[in-house]
Parts: structure tokens; C-alpha cells; sequence
């Protein structure tokens, strides 16, 4: 057995036939039945072991278990994503690797780019059913009798690991809001010992500022722990949806308003675009708050300094397309691993921003999010929402 070194770039709209796909499993088989079957029956972790077109060929027990398949049979041909009933898997009909969306896919660029050394990746796929399912995945190209193959193993990542990731979000968000309520309550005090009749602060207009900054941040707790609170419901589908009537210019004025009032971004730095509509449709007000405070929040951090933020929104028959545009590019890196559930631009353990928003938006409010970045359009992030959400 040797490592295979790739002649060619793996096109995926190419499959092998079924008859030449059973051709291959007999044959892999055939190497060494005393061996593979045992040995990989016998790992814990989902096995799959692919043709150079990333077809099953072969499935341990545990892959079955994974992918919800009723035996090895009916997986034979597929390529994971398939397998595993990932929704991008069916929005092109060449299947798995070939639709826009699997361009973000941390599985398929690893097996694509396989060369000589093992590769191993995060991932989260999205299935049907409104279920996010996290992997680490394990893969590497081999040659046996000058047959080419990869071998890939998926774990699930497991609920304590989940939880361990989930916390650390949570409690560097958590902190930050206490940190500054603390700093405001402190400075409230210090402010309070120096004025003259201190017991009669309702007229100082220096106090009444302290006093709304700090009920704001106290506000803000609430709404991060809220929102925490929400995004874990969401990751096991119980988060419950509250439809009601949503018009775009309201919508707007409040999202501008919201970031005035907790200073995190200056007068005038959101504003609208020429031909914004107004428009009015059905959804769940919460969750799409939270969906847009996050793609703002990330133009504004994206953003060069003193640039704006634009919100355009846009009717069509099939719903409406909300946009937050920023006048950053980001990296090519950046864009390929944007939507993973464990990627940030901001550094270690902030990777859920742009995930919840993936997540909220498509599993929840029934549309889709895609984004745009280069020198000629900068960085646009669409939003696709139904006229009205069916339950």
C-alpha cells in the first residue's frame, strides 16, 4: 500500500456507472477480504472508502448509522453529502459538489485537494429536517494494486464537546456586557461622591446620561443571554417561531436605532439604499432581529473606518431580498469557510456569527442567505425571505 498522488483535478460532475461502480467494490474487496472488512467494520468512528470520483465504494456500520441508511446497499454510488442527506446535495441535478452552495463545503474542498499527507477539517452539514450536524473528518488518498482510493472517517462531534464550544461563546459575550456595566456603575459612583448635593441628582444632565448608558448595557445583557438562549434551541430544533406582519422601513429604523443606542456605530454610518422598498411580509420578528444584528455587526467590523453600511431591500415574486453591503473585500480563505460553525475573523472561539445567521435563516425562517465580495461589488451579504413563512 502506498500514498496516491493525484494526476488530475477531481471533476465532480463526473460519476462512474453503476455497473463500473460494482466493478470497483468487488475488486476492492477482492484485495484483501481477510483484512478490510473486518478491520473496518471494527472502528467506531463512520468509514467510507471512495473512488477517485468520491463514490462509495464501501461503508462500515457506523457510516450506515450515520447516514440513517437501511444497510450499505443503498449508499453504494453516493457521494457523502448524499449519503449524509445534506440540502445542498439536491439543489443541482448532478448532485453532491456541484451546486454554488457546496463551494463553502469543508468536506469536499478537503477530499478535493487530497495530495500525499492526511487531511482533517471541522464541518458542519446541514440535513434535513432542521438538523446541524458537526463532524470531524479525516481523509487521505491510497494506492493499492495501482488502485487509487480515499479513505475518509467521520466523527460526529460529540454533545459535551458541543457544549464546551457553545459556553465559551457564550460567556466572552456575557462578560464583555458585564465588563462595561461594571466600568459605567463605577464611574456612576465616583461621578456621584464629587457633585455638589449628591442626594439630589434628578436635574444633573451628566447623571441622567450615566444613568440611561448604564440601563442600556444592562439591557443588552439581557438580550445576549436571550439570544444565547435561543441559538441552542435553534441547534436542536425546539426554538418555537412567532409569526407577525414585518414592514421594511420600520425594520430598518429599528436596526439603525438599535446600533445608535448601544454606540456601535456613529450617526448616519447605516443608511439606506436608493430604491430601498417598502415592503411588507410575514415572518418571525425575533429571529430575523437577531439574523440582521449579526450581518451588521460584521459590515461594521468589516468595514474600513468611516465607511457606511447600506440596507436595501427588494420585492419579487417569490419573496423579498433583504442586503447589508459593506465597503470591505474579504480574503478568498475568508469567503471559502465562512458559514462553519467554528470560523471567525475575529480569533479563537467567536466562530458563530456568521454560522446563526445560516442557520437561523434557513432552517427557521425559510429562506436563504449568499453573499458577495470583490473589488467591483465589495462585500454584499442577500437575505431571501418568503412572502409568508408556511407552518
Amino acid at each position: 500500500m502506498s500514498t496516491f498522488r493525484p494526476q488530475h483535478t477531481v471533476d465532480l460532475t463526473e460519476r462512474k456507472t453503476e455497473s463500473t461502480i460494482y466493478l470497483q467494490r468487488r475488486r476492492l474487496l477482492s484485495l484483501d477480504s481477510q483484512l478490510i472488512e473486518p478491520v473496518t467494520r471494527f472502528i467506531r468512528e463512520g468509514l467510507v472508502i471512495l473512488n477517485t470520483e468520491l463514490q462509495i465504494l464501501f461503508a462500515n456500520p457506523s457510516f450506515i448509522a450515520l447516514a440513517q441508511a437501511s444497510g450499505e446497499e443503498e449508499l453504494i454510488g453516493k457521494r457523502i453529502g448524499e449519503a449524509i442527506n445534506c440540502i445542498n446535495a439536491t439543489l443541482s441535478s448532478e448532485g453532491c459538489g456541484t451546486s454554488s452552495e457546496c463551494s463553502a463545503c469543508m468536506v469536499l474542498s478537503s477530499l478535493v485537494s487530497l495530495g500525499e499527507q492526511r487531511q482533517e477539517t471541522s464541518a458542519t452539514v446541514f440535513r434535513k429536517a432542521k438538523e446541524a450536524l458537526h463532524l470531524k473528518v479525516s481523509s487521505i488518498r491510497i494506492q493499492i494494486q495501482e488502485e487509487d482510493y480515499v479513505i475518509s472517517v467521520l466523527r460526529p462531534v460529540n454533545q459535551e464537546e458541543r457544549k464546551i464550544s457553545l459556553e465559551r461563546i457564550f460567556y466572552h459575550d456575557i462578560l464583555n456586557s458585564a465588563g462595561v456595566l461594571k466600568g459605567l456603575i463605577e464611574l456612576l459612583h465616583e461621578n456621584h461622591r464629587q457633585l455638589p448635593g449628591s442626594a439630589e441628582t434628578g436635574g444633573n444632565s451628566e447623571m441622567e446620561e450615566l444613568w440611561n448608558a448604564t440601563i442600556l448595557s444592562s439591557a443588552r445583557i439581557v438580550e445576549e443571554i436571550q439570544a444565547q438562549r435561543d441559538f441552542s434551541k435553534a441547534e436542536r430544533n425546539e426554538l418555537a417561531l412567532n409569526i407577525s406582519a414585518i414592514h421594511t422601513a420600520s425594520f430598518f429604523r429599528e436596526l439603525r436605532n438599535w446600533f445608535t443606542a448601544y454606540e456601535l456605530s456613529e450617526e448616519g454610518q447605516i443608511r439606506q439604499a436608493e430604491g430601498f422598498e417598502e415592503l411588507a411580509f410575514s415572518s418571525d420578528p425575533v429571529i430575523l432581529r437577531r439574523v440582521f444584528i449579526n450581518l451588521i455587526k460584521n459590515a461594521l467590523e468589516a468595514a474600513p473606518r468611516g465607511s457606511v453600511v447600506v440596507i436595501d431591500a427588494r420585492g419579487n415574486p417569490g419573496g423579498v431580498t433583504i442586503s447589508v453591503q459593506n465597503q470591505g473585500v474579504m480574503p478568498r480563505e475568508v469567503q471559502r469557510s465562512l458559514f462553519r460553525q467554528t470560523f471567525s475573523t475575529k480569533g479563537s472561539g467567536r466562530g458563530f456569527g456568521s454560522y446563526s445567521v445560516k442557520l437561523l435563516t434557513e432552517q427557521y425562517l425559510q429562506g436563504s442567505v449568499s453573499f458577495l465580495s470583490d473589488d467591483e461589488h465589495q462585500t454584499i451579504f442577500k437575505v431571501r425571505l418568503p412572502w409568508k413563512i408556511n407552518l
